[in-house]
């Protein structure tokens, strides 16, 4: 496990002199001009392995160690990072990117997931520490959903999961790309509201069944906080054991799932993500206006998981989802706003929130034009962009020629 590091890359970049150079640091020997490397590439007229350089860190090796470190009062990983900032790696558009090395691993042979379910936040966070600091095999996957997010789910994001239950996550772009085009049919037709085909599509989920496995929606009656670990058969007996000693004593419990609830559960996983998008769009709210969402990476050593906001902050809130990387400690929270608040404005009140955990934004999307880049991160921009003719702004920093302010 670990982020990718992008040590090994070809890409473009704008010299000090503004000059544009191509640099090939893929540790792959591909010719001497552009032309001869990005032919050789695109024809894929190469040899691998043969390089000098050959050998290089596309990965972030060491992620597990930081994972494994419950104690750090610093997140595992969060977006610009300066340890994992390389070029290509945190680039934020100031390179043009034309290719890159990915780790590969050996593919599971099989896997078993446990799905948890708990009232009381404070034992999944004691569960994560326990886990973390006994496991001898970190599990593949450990997905956090909290009861009101499969709530929105169920009933506003069901056509998503059945949709890839029944044709598989490769028909995924298809479908989008189809929805893309009944949405530009009906906006072509005055008569109709923007919305029509959701609103529809939200009939059809109102109508129709859930799509959950029986135990998976016993426990959603039962708990607040749901947790699905996954992890490869071989380990499956060692995590089984943890889990039962640590429930001995608490009022949380757990399944071990059959592959039908595996699958299951990681789709509606996969659905918690839009379904407050759906909802909006069901409803025909204007997302840019009544949907704030935010991905935070906590401190490992937290005490808590979910975001308590301010009284002044949580008054504005009509419904709220999060969903998350649990081991990761990556917290994933979407707001739907009462009518009339100021989506900028409680925004900035929650970040204000947010910092005062000692917690770092954003996790895993890029800063964009939305967020301040760190100090870090803007002398690593500096040095991809010294004359900031990419993607002058990213990150809120200068629009200026040579980074003038």
């Amino acid at each position: 496990m670990g982020q990718l590091l992008l040590e090994k890359s070809l890409y473009a970049a704008i010299d000090e002199q503004g000059q544009l150079q191509l640099i090939n640091h893929l540790g792959i020997e591909l010719g001497e001009t552009p032309e001869e490397i990005l032919g050789n590439l695109v024809s894929k007229d190469y040899t691998t392995g043969d390089a000098a350089d050959w050998q290089g860190r596309i990965w972030a090796d060491d992620y597990e160690k930081k994972l494994r470190n419950v104690d750090s009062d610093q997140p595992t990983r969060y977006n610009g990072n300066p340890e994992y900032l390389h070029e290509s790696a945190g680039s934020s558009g100031k390179l043009a990117v034309f290719s890159v090395r990915l780790p590969t691993f050996e593919s599971s042979r099989g896997t078993t997931t446990f799905y948890i379910g708990a009232n009381d936040e404070t034992e999944l966070v004691e569960l994560r520490r326990f886990l973390l600091k006994n496991l001898q095999a970190s599990p593949l996957q450990a997905e956090y959903i909290h009861r009101q997010a499969f709530d929105l789910t169920i009933r506003y994001a069901k056509h998503v999961y059945k949709a890839i239950s029944k044709q598989g996550a490769a028909k995924i772009p298809e479908m989008f790309a189809q929805k893309n085009q009944i949405d530009k049919i009906v906006r072509a037709i005055p008569i109709l509201p923007n919305h029509a085909f959701d609103s529809l599509i939200q009939i059809y989920n109102r109508f129709t069944p859930d799509g959950v496995e029986p135990r998976i929606m016993d426990f959603h009656h039962q708990f607040e906080h749901h947790l699905m670990l996954k992890t490869e058969q071989k380990d499956a007996q060692e995590l089984k054991t943890l889990l039962q000693n640590f429930f001995a004593s608490r009022q949380g419990k757990f399944f071990e799932c059959s592959s039908a609830e595996e699958k299951n559960a990681f789709l509606i996983r996969f659905g918690v993500g839009g379904c407050t998008v759906y909802y909006c769009e069901g409803k025909g709210l204007d997302i840019n206006q009544r949907l704030v969402a935010f991905d935070v990476a906590l401190r490992s050593n937290d005490p808590e998981w979910r975001l308590k906001l301010p009284a002044h902050l949580q008054q504005q809130v009509l419904l709220e989802s999060c969903c998350g990387h649990f081991f990761c400690f990556v917290n994933h929270q979407d707001y739907i706003l009462k009518p009339g608040y100021d989506p900028t404005a409680f925004k900035h009140g929650v970040l204000e929130y947010i910092e005062t955990r000692g917690a770092k934004y954003p996790a895993e999307h890029n800063v964009g034009h939305q967020y301040h880049a760190s100090p870090d991160y803007e002398q690593h921009m500096h040095r991809l962009d010294p004359t900031n003719s990419f993607n002058a702004g990213v990150g809120k920093t200068s629009k200026n020629k040579f980074w003038r302010v």
